[in-house]
């Protein structure tokens, strides 16, 4: 991961700014994210994002106060886990991850894919009356299985607005399921 963020420094002595900052302080800032999220993929998440931050911010980061530069990370990385951990209790009912059951298996017999059409008429239904953004960033990180920074990076918006963008997309197809039954 460390040669993905060098590979977006260009200049050498904040490239070796960041290894520094990112060999001593991966592991607290890690430590910190899993303590608040208990989920190691969130926790990996929730440092990237921070690592992210530091390279916007890598001018202004001081080396000299290893203590002050540890408890900035530790701080930076504790409240990007913590805005994860508001968006988790915020998701609706229905998860992305339960779509699927809608979505028919080709390798299952022949009479249940023929039930399952319907089930999945529903879902493109709802696909069809929510927004084209929304549609859109569910079907990216869906089917595609891309990332949140590979989805901002495709449509070029802030990765952040992806999340918000995916968290309203979530919540208006659990609504639109719901009132379908």
């Amino acid at each position: 991961m460390l040669s993905f963020y060098l590979s977006l420094i260009i200049d050498e002595p904040l490239k070796s700014k960041f290894e520094t900052l990112y060999l001593e302080h991966r592991h607290i800032m890690l430590w910190m994210a899993m303590r608040i999220l208990h989920d190691q993929e969130l926790a990996e998440d929730a440092v990237h994002d921070a690592f992210l931050r530091v390279l916007k911010n890598l001018q202004i980061i001081s080396l000299e106060n290893c203590n002050k530069t540890r408890s900035f990370l530790v701080i930076l990385v504790r409240n990007i886990a913590i805005d994860y951990l508001r968006k988790q209790k915020q998701q609706p009912e229905i998860d992305l991850a339960d779509i699927d059951q809608f979505m028919p298996d080709y390798r299952s017999d022949p009479e249940q894919v023929l039930l399952d059409k319907a089930d999945r008429q529903r879902v493109l239904d709802a696909m069809m009356k929510m927004k084209p953004i929304y549609v859109d960033v569910l079907l990216l990180q869906i089917s595609y299985d891309f990332s949140t920074q590979e989805i901002a990076d495709l449509l070029n918006i802030s990765p952040d607005s992806v999340r918000v963008h995916l968290h309203r997309a979530r919540k208006q197809m659990a609504q639109l399921l719901k009132g379908d039954e």
